[in-house]
């Protein structure tokens, strides 16, 4: 009999299997405790159980890392990208991203929910390998504490999630990594379970970030689990034509449904959804498209992320124009018309394009090569 995977399981989750057992549920809070704040590799090690029940749940439940560090790569801006492999060999990236105050150092962990994306966006290096697999909570979660764990090897320091790591080390999860969170409903849900519970990681809502590229259905059904965890769109262009080409799902879900579903999504006070919006030299990033992006988002309680386009390291063609990135004068016009007009806009700085792993990039070279051709059911 195969065994569980416990570290795909939610504490309310593992509770539930507790007391089918006849077991105690605090008993369950506890093994949820040295999974994620102790960070224990086996359940010998949980030494406030009782050994029968360490050795019965040893029989029942798998522990096995979900992902293994394979490479690392440092951009010159100091951002890391991590390189994983899952079990079955499917590689799967995330990147810590570098900033800083005057008190202390903070990081912001991009994640990836999928091995690969079905999503078809014609600017995305991961795009281009389409599909191999969503991951399982399990492998979501296993991006952070992972990471953790090199962050502390780095510093010089015990891995030790009985500190307040949300504060010491990584401060932000944005999930805009490989992969659509939102095509991986349940992988993408179970693991932010996982990781905001106060037994565990304890990481605040608020500094959680899941971009979706407009599935909205699963946009309505998100905002009612996590109204407070940010919602970011990636939208990149402002009409049905446009975003057509750019962006198969706009086929599906165009801008007029995407738009009826952001303004009936249940913000909390004082929230906003970020509205990302990629710039491409002569494509979307004219005064015209800034009119007509700023028509589109009236009566939506939202901020504009401005994003230079990163250059894949193969060139990707649209209509026959290779895309690139405009002039700096030209993206900075662009941000001050909407500014002009009292919109919130940030002009994001894309670290880690020198490596592979700024906005757009993560593409698993390995899969575009042709070493990998595993395809599995999206939904594990």
């Amino acid at each position: 009999m195969s065994k569980s995977d416990i570290l795909s399981l939610t504490r309310d989750e593992l509770r539930e299997r507790f007391l089918e057992s006849g077991l105690q549920p605090y008993r369950a809070d506890q093994v949820f405790q040295w999974l994620y704040r102790k960070g224990v590799s086996s359940f010998e090690d949980m030494t406030n159980l009782p050994r029968d029940l360490r050795s019965s749940l040893a029989d029942v439940y798998s522990l096995e890392a979900p992902l293994s560090l394979v490479t690392t790569r440092q951009s010159s801006d100091g951002s890391v990208k991590l390189a994983f492999h899952t079990h079955d060999g499917l590689p799967v990236e995330s990147v810590l991203i570098p900033a800083s105050t005057r008190t202390r150092r903070k990081l912001t962990l991009c994640v990836s929910t999928q091995s690969g994306c079905a999503m078809g966006c014609v600017f995305c290096a991961t795009a281009r390998i389409g599909l191999r697999r969503s991951l399982t909570p399990a492998e979501i979660v296993a991006q952070i504490t992972e990471s953790l764990r090199f962050i502390a090897t780095e510093e010089g320091t015990r891995f030790r999630p009985e500190d307040n790591l949300t504060e010491r080390w990584i401060t932000n999860l944005v999930f805009m990594g490989m992969g659509e969170p939102l095509h991986n409903f349940r992988g993408t849900t179970t693991a932010l379970r996982i990781l905001m519970d106060t037994h565990g990681l304890g990481f605040s809502s608020r500094r959680i970030t899941v971009s979706t590229v407009g599935l909205v259905p699963k946009i309505r059904e998100f905002g009612r689990l996590f109204p407070r965890v940010g919602l970011a769109v990636s939208l990149n262009a402002p009409t049905d034509a446009l975003r057509d080409r750019l962006m198969p799902v706009n086929r599906t879900y165009n801008l007029r449904q995407l738009k009826k579903a952001l303004r009936e999504y249940p913000l909390p006070p004082r929230r906003r959804i970020t509205i990302e919006y990629v710039l491409f030299r002569g494509i979307n990033d004219s005064m015209k498209h800034a009119r007509q992006l700023l028509d589109w988002i009236k009566g939506l309680r939202v901020k504009i992320n401005v994003i230079p386009y990163n250059p894949d390291f193969d060139p990707i063609t649209v209509d026959g124009v290779t895309l690139e990135p405009p002039a700096p004068e030209e993206r900075e016009k662009f941000a001050n018309y909407l500014r002009e007009h009292d919109v919130t806009v940030l002009e994001r700085r894309s670290f880690g394009s020198d490596i592979g792993a700024a906005c757009g990039q993560l593409s698993a070279r390995e899969l575009r090569n042709g070493e990998i051709t595993v395809v599995t059911d999206p939904e594990p």
